[in-house]
């Protein structure tokens, strides 16, 4: 999972912001699955900047939004 994270930010620095965001969108995914809470949350304040980039930010507010929620839920802050 660390690596499809890295391989997601690399895409990200890249400028390859669709793969970024399959990756970061799977990181997630299989962090929900395991159980990893707060590195979910982190995850979606991840998939958060990649729609920033796309230039949605309405997007990019309601996931970064729901990042605290989770993180906020788990005492992550």
């Amino acid at each position: 999972m660390v690596a499809l994270s890295n391989v997601a930010r690399d895409h990200l620095t890249l400028g390859n912001l669709a793969q970024a965001l399959e990756a970061f969108e799977r990181t997630r995914k299989e962090q929900e699955e395991m159980g990893l809470r707060a590195e979910a949350a982190r995850s979606l304040l991840n998939v958060g900047n990649v729609h920033n980039a796309l230039g949605d930010y309405d997007r990019a507010l309601e996931e970064e939004e729901r990042a605290l929620r989770e993180a906020e839920a788990v005492g992550d802050r």
